[in-house]
């Protein structure tokens, strides 16, 4: 599935990866907020950026190490759409004007 140069691949790589991201960063911020006591150490804006980070550097390893143009154009879009969604939810926050 992954050494297919298509935009399927890609966008579910892409899913895949954010989802792990977003995960794994929370699952850091709740092993913080145990040994440091401050809680929340992270807050939930912060793990929905940090969460963006595994597949830019999944469209990276797509574009320059593999050459597999079509599959990165997948991972795009999927961020296109998270970058999106992170504003939405920011506007229904009341963070942007």
């Amino acid at each position: 599935m992954f050494r297919k140069d298509n935009i399927w691949s890609g966008i579910f790589a892409g899913m895949v990866t954010s989802l792990a991201g977003w995960i794994l960063f929370w699952l850091i911020g709740k092993l913080l907020d145990r040994l440091t006591g401050i809680e929340p150490y992270l807050q939930q804006w912060q793990v929905y950026l940090l969460g963006l980070i595994p597949p830019i550097l999944l469209m990276r390893f797509y574009f320059i190490n593999r050459k597999m143009d079509t599959a990165g154009k997948g991972v795009l879009i999927i961020l296109f759409f998270l970058g999106l969604g992170y504003f939405a939810y920011l506007k229904i926050k009341g963070y942007l004007l």
